[in-house]
Formats: C-alpha cells, structure tokens, sequence
C-alpha cells in the first residue's frame, strides 16, 4: 500500500455545538489495485506531555464528521481505523522511567449501522451509529499490507442493518 494522504483534519459534530477538533488523518491505497477504495487512519492529536492537542472534540466523539469527511475527499474508503496513540499523566517522565503509559496505544475498526435502510441517504447523515472493534497494532500492520479480504459482495452491499465502513 503505498500513503496518498496525510495531513492535519479539523472536523465539527454539530450535536457538540460549536465544538470542532483535529485529527491526523492518512489514507493508503493499494498500489496493485488504484481503482479500490483506500484505507484511511484517523488519529488522535497527543501532545509531547501526552495530552490531547483538541480540547472540544475528540476522535471518538467526531467520529462520523470525520468519516463523511473521507468520503468526500476520497469517494468512500475501503475501511475506517481509529487510532489512538500512547498518551496520559507524566508521559515524558513515565517513559524515561521505562513504564509504561498511562493509556497504551489503540486502535480500532469503525464500522456504522445503516442510518436509512434501502433509501439514498444525503451526505451530512451517511453514517449512522458507529461501532469499535479494538484490534492490535499488528492487524493495523497487516491491513495496510493488503491482508484483508473484502466479503463477496462487499460490506456496503449485504443485507442487514450495518452499513460498515466500507463504503
């Protein structure tokens, strides 16, 4: 996979008021297939301290902005992964100390339940309720070295009540 994106995002979630925040958002696209859709990574901003660099919204919390965001750069992606780095209280010092962090590192798969079953949907309500499956670095590894399948028929197109991210 080779990267094609990568750079800061601000994003809002209207249900938050005013409130926006900022992600790293980095996208990959398999070099053998141009024509697929790319996975894109959303990360959180931390701090050298280990804090947040967003103080309204967080990745979580934004999550679908930031997925209808994608989809307008990209025309759909092939999976959404929220990422997480290492992050907490005296991060600097519990690292030089050779603790671990506070927080560890992680990372998740996102998929959305279909907010309109069977109907065009506009692009603001695309997503519906998320969802997190919680992976291991090394699957995030193995993802963007092309090691997932997409089902028969693709994520969007079965039956059901999940519109996973794979749009």
């Amino acid at each position: 996979m080779e990267q094609i994106f990568d750079e800061t995002v601000k994003f809002s979630e209207p249900s938050y008021g005013a409130c926006s925040g900022y992600c790293r958002m980095q996208a990959y696209r398999d070099s053998a297939h141009p024509d697929k859709l790319p996975v894109v990574i959303v990360s959180e901003i931390i701090d050298e301290d280990g804090g947040y660099v967003s103080v309204g919204v967080t990745v979580t919390e934004g999550i679908n902005s930031i997925a209808n965001y994608a989809h307008a750069k990209f025309g759909g992606f092939s999976m959404l992964i929220e990422h997480y780095p290492a992050r907490g209280a005296d991060f600097k010092e519990r690292l030089e100390k050779g603790l671990s962090p506070e927080y560890p590192e992680e990372s998740s798969i996102v998929t959305f339940e279909r907010p309109h079953a069977g109907r065009q949907v506009v692009a603001c309500s695309r997503y519906g309720r998320p969802h997190w499956e919680v992976i291991p670095r090394s699957r995030v590894v193995e993802l963007l070295n092309g090691a997932y399948a997409e089902p028969e028929g693709g994520y969007h197109e079965r039956a059901g009540k999940v519109l996973s991210a794979f749009v």
